[in-house]
């Protein structure tokens, strides 16, 4: 059946002499591999379209019998990214993509999901600063779009709130995974729990992120440090309900070179 629909790319794979196997994230269907024929050839219809991070309008002939679809035709909405783009830009780019990718299935219809992945990706493209901060931004909305919320609000042992007014200067808190939040550290260890401990800069800043609109992401700056912590904060929360998730390829590439 021939059906039509707005796609993100995600990746692409040469296949033979002249097509690729390109991977999408689509509005209708969720995430979709796709056959392009004559793609690599310069004076085809396909030709610089499909580049990682394009936003599309898809034609394709889908079987829903069949794992890998046929592209049949692609249009061009927005391009992503330029010759003049930053290395920070390339890692929020890269690192939001393969995290969609291996997070979600084949023929998962998330409109949400498809939402929040374009404007992370146009937020990206556009803004002139802290762009990591919009990859941090995607992943605590993610969290929730995909059914494992943290709770940043309430300590998850105790209910005491964890707001800014309330929460004491000496306080520290720790990540308790399998309770789905955060905890006081003082509690989590009265009762026996270990936890991951968190800086109260990191955890600032992730809180922050489960309430702002995206427009307001581009003021948030981040120390080095806090980058590195969030990354393993928020890493480790997804590991703990993805079972098997493999390591991320472009996040061990750029963070050397930017972080």
């Amino acid at each position: 059946m021939i059906r039509k629909t707005q796609a993100i790319v995600l990746r692409t794979i040469n296949y033979g002499d002249q097509s690729k196997i390109v991977t999408f994230f689509t509005r209708s269907f969720g995430k979709l591999t796709g056959l392009v024929k004559g793609y690599r050839n310069p004076k085809g219809k396909f030709a610089s379209v499909l580049e990682i991070g394009n936003d599309l309008d898809l034609v394709l002939y889908k079987k829903d019998t069949r794992e890998v679809q046929l592209i049949t035709e692609a249009v061009l909405r927005a391009p992503m990214l330029g010759a003049t783009s930053s290395l920070e830009q390339l890692s929020a780019l890269h690192q939001t993509l393969e995290l969609i990718r291996l997070t979600t299935e084949n023929d998962d219809a998330h409109l949400g999901v498809f939402e929040l992945l374009h404007a992370t990706l146009q937020k990206i493209n556009v803004s002139r600063k802290n762009h990591i901060s919009f990859f941090f931004y995607f992943q605590v909305q993610l969290i929730s779009l995909l059914g494992f919320r943290l709770n940043f609000q309430k300590c998850v042992l105790t209910g005491k709130s964890l707001s800014e007014k309330a929460l004491p200067k000496d306080a520290r808190v720790v990540l308790l995974a399998e309770h789905g939040g955060f905890a006081l550290q003082l509690a989590a260890e009265e009762r026996g729990f270990a936890g991951m401990p968190v800086s109260t800069d990191a955890f600032k800043a992730v809180q922050w992120l489960s309430l702002v609109a995206i427009e307001s992401v581009e003021n948030l700056f981040l120390e080095k440090l806090v980058i590195n912590e969030i990354f393993q904060l928020l890493d480790s929360y997804f590991r703990f309900h993805i079972d098997d998730l493999p390591a991320f390829r472009s996040r061990e590439i750029f963070n050397q070179l930017v972080f």
